[in-house]
């Protein structure tokens, strides 16, 4: 009490103290902590049977269950899921759905549709299905699979790649292209076709001694 009479009071005396519950229990079946009253909400989670819910198949594309082959009618193309490929029917012909490329499944071979000219996938090597005859698409240049031999279609010319080195189809005479200059092969003898002049190497050693000998009389 002070000198008026009058009794001090603290501020803290109308503060009312809150007092949190902060104890915490243990659910030892699961090994999760947590405060009292949240243990109920996690049993009735846990006894969910989520594999009981039924999934609703509302994204995934209608299917048109036909004869033979089941067709899925996508947004774009229509895809008839044949026993191997799926098989896109685009336009005119069937359209096998490949990982990479877009496969037209014409009468005998199947055909890649890749970017300019169709390619006939054949057993070993793809096959560019182009204007006459077909096409092996090898590793750097495409080659024409003529009757007998694989003819490789570089630049200007046509290359027949016989078996033991590239031969240069070029209008009249067959070119062997060899390490170093391109090669003429011709009837008897070989030229080589070097820029501007035509070089003609004849193995004849009596054509040289002639030669030979007509120098050391000049």
């Amino acid at each position: 009490m002070d000198k008026s009479g009058s009794i001090p009071i603290s501020p803290n005396y109308f503060r009312k103290a809150v007092k949190e519950d902060t104890t915490e229990e243990t659910v030892p079946e699961t090994g999760w902590e947590g405060r009292k009253g949240e243990k109920e909400v996690v049993d009735a989670v846990r006894d969910i049977d989520f594999k009981a819910t039924p999934f609703s198949p509302s994204y995934s594309p209608p299917v048109l269950q036909s004869s033979s082959p089941t067709v899925i009618q996508s947004s774009s193309p229509t895809v008839i899921q044949s026993s191997s490929p799926p098989v896109l029917q685009s336009y005119s012909p069937p359209v096998l759905q490949s990982s990479s490329p877009t496969v037209i499944q014409s009468s005998s071979p199947p055909v890649l549709q890749s970017y300019s000219p169709p390619v006939l996938q054949s057993s070993s090597p793809p096959v560019l299905q182009s204007y006459s005859h077909p096409v092996l698409q090898s590793s750097s240049p495409p080659v024409l699979q003529s009757s007998s031999h694989p003819v490789l279609q570089s630049y200007s010319h046509t290359v027949i790649q016989s078996y033991s080195p590239p031969v240069l189809q070029s209008f009249s005479p067959p070119v062997i292209q060899s390490s170093s200059p391109p090669v003429i092969q011709s009837y008897s003898h070989t030229v080589l076709q070097s820029y501007s002049p035509s070089i003609l190497i004849v193995h004849n050693d009596n054509d040289l001694q002639f030669q030979d000998q007509h120098r050391r009389k000049d």
